[in-house]
């Protein structure tokens, strides 16, 4: 019986047979990554947004840290640096709209986030009122409009939630 390879651990598109994974991972093949949205840009292209996990290439093994992709049909770009102080290298993007505006968590204790291609990560819970008895830790979608539904704890108690611009 001949041995067989097992294939790396990716996601794929058949969009242009490209692989998504993370940019340059020097080869470690166990940092699987995971395509969570997409959605058609103003241009009516594609756009793909997901997580992979971070590769302790040293080793050749995962690191227990996740960061945050974007395919476009100008490339592929990571979003947060790995171990960054905002999120501790635990980012995952869980939604994109035709806006290029992502949503998801970040964090050892997930804070729920929005962020615009190239710009900063911000921390939905700061967009609430302080006090509210909030703590939103998952958006899970955005709409074109930017309304964002995701799961938080309200008085301890697991609900979901709807923000508005």
């Amino acid at each position: 019986m001949a041995s067989q390879t097992r294939p790396p651990r990716r996601s794929y598109t058949t969009h242009r047979n490209q692989q998504l994974g993370p940019p340059g991972d020097g080869g470690c093949y166990h940092a699987g990554a995971q395509a969570n949205d997409i959605a058609d840009n103003v241009y009516g292209d594609p756009v793909i947004v997901g997580t992979y996990a971070l590769c302790d290439t040293q080793h050749f093994r995962p690191s227990g840290g996740f960061a945050g992709f974007v395919l476009s049909g100008g490339g592929e770009f990571e979003i947060d640096q790995p171990g960054s102080a905002v999120t501790h290298g635990i980012l995952r993007i869980n939604a994109v709209n035709g806006h290029y505006i992502m949503v998801g968590s970040y964090g050892k204790n997930p804070h729920a986030f929005v962020t615009k291609f190239g710009g900063r990560i911000y921390d939905l819970n700061k967009r609430i009122s302080s006090g509210s008895g909030w703590n939103l830790t998952n958006a899970n979608d955005v709409n074109s409009i930017g309304e964002i539904v995701g799961t938080g704890t309200y008085e301890g108690q697991v609900h979901g939630f709807l923000l508005k611009p």
